[in-house]
């Protein structure tokens, strides 16, 4: 994910618009969906996440549209959009599977699948 704001990508009001945006699309408190948002997704995140943001698996952008949230009570909100957009966050999970066991793992993917981030 770019970095919005130290790269200059978008302005502080450009993010806040795209943040309010993003975080209608979940229904996510403070969220307002515009024209201006809008197009300001479509130019800056469409391309990663879809036009609908339903997120484009084949390029790694994640769902926009739904309560899953990569970093739970931070990200799930508004200030948390703005800041990712800000400063980006990128997440890297540790190989679990010498910890784990197989089984385990496997548990555990059927487990956060359910949850509704997995396909």
């Amino acid at each position: 994910m770019p970095n919005f704001a130290a790269d200059g990508i978008l302005t502080p009001e450009q993010i806040d618009t795209v943040a309010k945006q993003v975080a209608s699309y979940s229904g996510i408190e403070g969220g307002v969906a515009t024209p201006e948002g809008q197009q300001i997704f479509i130019e800056n995140c469409a391309a990663c996440h879809g036009e609908n943001a339903a997120g484009l698996v084949d390029m790694g952008g994640p769902s926009l549209n739904d309560k899953v949230w990569l970093y739970e009570g931070t990200q799930g909100s508004l200030e948390g959009i703005k800041a990712q957009l800000a400063a980006p966050r990128h997440g890297v999970m540790p190989a679990w599977g010498s910890r784990l066991g197989e089984a385990a793992v496997k548990e555990l993917a059927v487990y956060v699948h359910g949850l509704g981030g997995g396909q």
